[in-house]
């Protein structure tokens, strides 16, 4: 018996368990990043925390929005507008989203047609 109970001779529709469903992790679950300077005076203020965590919440995908102060890495979930405001913020800092999901082209389409926004860097991971 594997880690996962089954028997190698279950019927269970996989051959090897953990690879396969490593595999199919990996396929179903699109990483994307996009990086940007925050430009507005307000920082992350609550009109872009909103816009940000409702496109998110509209989304299949799960995101994270980090900054990086003082040698401190600072992490909030993209689709929580409290736990965004709360992040130390600054205009001029470098901000990260990172982005999971099956939608995850859709939802960095959405979040990069915020006018507002200047994307330094784009990648899929």
């Amino acid at each position: 018996m594997d880690d996962l109970g089954a028997k190698p001779d279950d019927n269970i529709g996989i051959e090897n368990t953990s690879t396969d469903i490593n595999f199919v992790i990996e396929s179903l679950l699109e990483s994307k990043e996009i990086e940007f300077t925050v430009t507005d005076p307000k920082a992350l203020h609550w009109k872009p925390s909103f816009a940000i965590s409702d496109a998110v919440t509209n989304s299949s995908c799960a995101a994270t929005l980090t900054v990086s102060k003082d040698g401190q890495e600072y992490v909030a979930n993209a689709d929580s507008i409290l736990e965004l405001v709360q992040l130390p913020v600054q205009e001029g800092d470098t901000v990260t989203i990172k982005i999971i999901g099956e939608e995850s082209k859709k939802l960095v389409t959405s979040l990069l047609s915020f006018a507002h926004w200047h994307p330094t860097q784009y990648k899929e991971v």
